[in-house]
């Protein structure tokens, strides 16, 4: 027995409005190794009953590696040697936290992502990089049921406007595989007018990085895609590519003057 300060509640009522609870009260939650562990079967009423950890704040929307949130408390930049959680905002970004200011709730991520105010915010994966939500909502149990391994692609920008520059400008684009299986790359190729250096590899394993370098390299205007082709579900990605390039003429050699 236990007494909680503050319950008004009647006595064997719902502690919690909240909706997970209230759908989920005083039912069997199927699990399909009890006792030995928490594994959900594939019938049991806890799969993708799980809620957002909290909300994008309201005026922040856009993009970029700030992130403001109404609450931070159940989120962690990584401490004692640990990863930082990475999370997902909204239905699809996902990225991974290097900085919490805990006091104001500000995020810091390793690469920009899109939202808007009150987009949910998810833990996509743990401390040690275990990814833990699989579908559109978190599973309520220990061990997730249908997890699956799969390579996922992150990008740090879909889009690079170079603007008037001199040939030869360089933008990084830094690609996650935000997934949990070892991401298989066959190529990444830059259209006319650009080219592309990259550290990245054939493979990326789970939650690894890698910076492409995407250089302007043609005079007069130039646009397309920066392609990258994987095993991921979601290729091609494809990063949008604009610019117009102009040549910078070598310095005038100064005559030399003898006297």
């Amino acid at each position: 027995m236990c007494f909680t300060t503050g319950y008004s509640g009647g006595w064997n009522s719902p502690y919690s409005g909240e909706a997970t609870y209230a759908a989920l009260y005083s039912k069997d939650p199927l699990f399909a190794n009890f006792p030995t562990d928490g594994t959900l079967s594939s019938s049991s009423p806890a799969i993708g009953a799980g809620v957002a950890i909290t909300t994008v704040a309201a005026g922040d929307s856009g993009s970029g590696t700030t992130l403001i949130l109404n609450n931070a408390h159940g989120l962690q930049p990584g401490w004692a040697g640990t990863q930082g959680d990475w999370i997902r905002i909204g239905a699809t970004n996902t990225a991974q936290i290097t900085g919490i200011n805990y006091t104001t709730n500000t995020v810091t991520l390793a690469a920009g992502v899109s939202r808007s105010s009150g987009h949910p915010v998810y833990l996509y994966a743990n401390s040690s990089g275990t990814v833990v939500l699989n579908g559109a909502s978190p599973d309520l149990g220990a061990f997730p049921y249908g997890s699956t391994s799969a390579p996922l692609v992150s990008l740090s920008v879909s889009s690079i406007a170079f603007g008037t520059i001199a040939v030869g400008t360089s933008n990084p684009v830094l690609l996650w595989n935000s997934g949990n299986a070892t991401l298989n790359i066959t190529s990444i190729v830059a259209p006319s007018g650009f080219s592309q250096s990259n550290t990245c590899g054939s493979t990326l394993t789970a939650l690894a990085s890698c910076t492409i370098t995407v250089s302007l390299t043609g005079i007069g205007s130039d646009s397309g895609n920066l392609t990258i082709t994987t095993d991921a579900a979601s290729s091609p990605d494809l990063v949008a590519l604009s610019g117009t390039g102009y040549s910078v003429p070598a310095a005038a050699a100064m005559p030399m003057l003898i006297f």
